[in-house]
């Protein structure tokens, strides 16, 4: 298993630099500490892939559906790689940084490039700096539904070899990943406030289940 450890964007949180990554788009919203399997059968993308294990680098999943491209993504980090049934690469990922993008543009090789900037999001904060006593009640229901989903999803699951169902943050956010939505509706959730709003839907939906 290869881990890679994270790469420059993550330093960019408190600060009002920019830098330059790859830009793979994504039909699917990944938070921070969320793992992903994309499977790469484009020859530029496996360019990408050599260019990033070769530099260290990580690389950024923009997020964008069939109706709508939103200049926001997630750099992402390599964990792991291997070859599927079809013998085509697949790579495993995990979120690091939400970022914003700019400045897009494609080379000659197809791929994509932006000046990205690191934005702050409600994954990365303890929620015992947060002072909100419903927590203490939304985790039992949170979790339980967490567990069942992977119970279900089981090769979603073995992406992670440790769970953090203690962290609220973290249990709220691979629920987002893996309940179906609307697309703009999932995105507002990328917001840094929007954490009582995410505990309140998630909150709503697994209580009616």
């Amino acid at each position: 298993m290869i881990v890679k450890e994270k790469g420059e964007l993550q330093n960019l949180v408190d600060k009002t630099d920019q830098t330059v990554a790859t830009v793979i788009p994504s039909p699917v919203i990944l938070f921070p500490q969320g793992r992903l399997r994309l499977t790469l059968y484009q020859p530029e993308y496996l360019t990408l892939l050599a260019d990033c294990l070769k530099n260290d680098q990580p690389f950024i999943l923009s997020f964008q559906s069939d109706a709508h491209t939103i200049k926001l993504g997630i750099s992402v980090s390599l964990v792991n790689f291997d070859l599927d049934n079809n013998q085509y690469l697949t790579i495993d990922v995990q979120g690091e940084c939400l970022v914003s993008l700019s400045k897009i543009e494609k080379n000659e090789n197809g791929l994509r490039y932006a000046e990205a900037q690191a934005l702050p999001h409600w994954t990365t904060i303890n929620s015992d700096n947060r002072g909100n006593g419903h927590l203490d009640k939304s985790l039992p229901i949170l979790v339980k539904s967490l567990q069942k989903l992977f119970e279900k999803k089981i090769e979603v699951s073995a992406l992670y070899s440790q769970k953090q169902f203690q962290s609220i943050e973290w249990v709220c956010a691979r629920l987002l990943e893996l309940t179906p939505m609307p697309f703009q509706a999932k995105r507002h959730f990328l917001a840094d406030d929007s954490f009582d709003a995410a505990i309140e839907c998630l909150t709503i939906i697994f209580n009616e289940n």
